[in-house]
């Protein structure tokens, strides 16, 4: 059931806002004050289900390239630190029904798989390439990286920690946070200059600290996933055969629409874009809109299926990793090395033959009757033997 509040947000309520915030506690709050709030409203959350609808657009300042225009639904669920992220493309209905990717990530390691064939509507094991990386090899960050949902989770590179988080680490910050409009709220702001650049967040505190906008602005030593953009070599521009240095990087996320669910607060709808500006003129403009579609704040995670991927025994999974290259194989909810899969298995086969061939009689030694239901002899023997031979040893020794 989804436990949905949204207030006004029109002018009214903004001037009244910035009129509590002047005269209540919140508003001496420090910026490492203010990102605390933040990251403890986003741990009282636990455990939630949503579905999220994102629709992408991707465009060039280059005569003759068309906007590519995708739509996708992601299916997201939270258990405190784990993740499970489903992403079905939704651009054509033949394929709405069948997913991309999925990425389990349960804090001892990330499971990625998804379909072998991308033209192929299959999702099953027979067409399925899986791969597993033991954490820290494998991590939240990498799930949320091809999630295409990164942006609403707050996340600027698909590489990077949370912008929260790496601003709440760094050393830089205004002791004391101007507050300013975004739209009708008055929110806090909070800058830093990050390794992923100039970043600025605006924090609403009616809504739990949520951020209702944030930007990032990269250049020259600033990374982008993890690589400083003088380091990258030139990337393919929206034309064949034609690449270009990648000069900056700026993105700009505003969170439309915030919702209260039973006291914590989650984003309903939010718009992302980022420009990326090339050597020659050449300027991409990429524009996410994210509507929730459903949030359960106390989902049933056995009913979903969460944290469970639908293998059966025998899957093929490639390890990444020290020891990089060994074989696992998936089996009764289990990865398993290949050698132990064949043992186990090998075992288990011994077992069944063993049960399916060897007459009942031979099974149980003290069944009393045989296949046709006469009484035998046999476990009457077996029983009295040890006493026959007692008796005959003691009249032995008698002589």
């Amino acid at each position: 059931m989804n436990m949905i509040s949204t207030f006004p947000q029109g002018r009214f309520f903004g001037f009244a806002s910035l009129f509590f915030l002047l005269v209540s506690p919140a508003f001496s709050q420090t910026s490492q004050e203010v990102l605390n709030q933040n990251i403890r409203g986003a741990e009282n959350l636990g455990s939630y289900h949503a579905t999220v609808l994102v629709d992408s657009r991707v465009g060039w300042n280059i005569e003759g390239v068309e906007t590519e225009v995708k739509e996708y639904r992601v299916r997201l669920i939270a258990k405190e630190k784990w993740l499970d992220l489903t992403v079905y493309d939704t651009t054509e209905p033949s394929t709405a029904e069948y997913p991309v990717h999925r990425d389990i990530f349960d804090g001892k390691g990330l499971l990625q798989y998804k379909k072998k064939d991308e033209e192929s509507n299959e999702f099953s094991d027979r067409n399925t390439v899986a791969d597993y990386w033991p954490f820290p090899y494998g991590n939240r960050r990498t799930a949320v990286g091809r999630s295409r949902i990164h942006l609403l989770l707050g996340y600027g590179d698909t590489h990077d920690h949370r912008l929260v988080d790496q601003l709440y680490d760094s050393h830089h910050l205004v002791q004391e946070p101007p507050i300013e409009p975004i739209g009708s709220r008055f929110c806090f702001r909070v800058d830093g200059h990050l390794v992923g650049g100039r970043t600025t967040m605006w924090f609403d505190p009616d809504y739990g600290f949520l951020p209702r906008r944030w930007t990032v602005h990269k250049t020259g030593d600033d990374k982008l996933d993890g690589i400083s953009l003088y380091e990258l070599p030139a990337q393919p521009l929206g034309v064949v055969n034609k690449t270009a240095k990648l000069l900056s990087v700026d993105l700009e996320y505003s969170f439309v629409e915030l919702a209260e669910y039973d006291g914590n607060y989650f984003v309903t709808s939010a718009t992302g874009m980022r420009v990326d500006r090339f050597e020659g003129g050449h300027v991409r403009t990429k524009v996410d809109r994210f509507r929730v579609l459903t949030f359960d704040p106390n989902p049933d995670l056995d009913a979903l299926g969460a944290f469970q991927p639908a293998f059966d025994n025998g899957q093929p999974i490639s390890y990444h990793g020290p020891n990089d290259g060994r074989r696992l194989l998936w089996k009764d909810g289990e990865i398993l090395h290949k050698d132990k899969f064949e043992r186990e298995t090998a075992d288990e086969e011994m077992k069944r033959t063993f049960t399916d061939e060897v007459p009942a009689k031979w099974q149980d030694p003290l069944t009393l009757t045989d296949d046709d239901g006469k009484v035998t002899w046999l476990p009457i023997v077996l029983f009295f033997a040890p006493f026959l031979v007692f008796i005959w040893a003691y009249v032995q020794l008698r002589k």
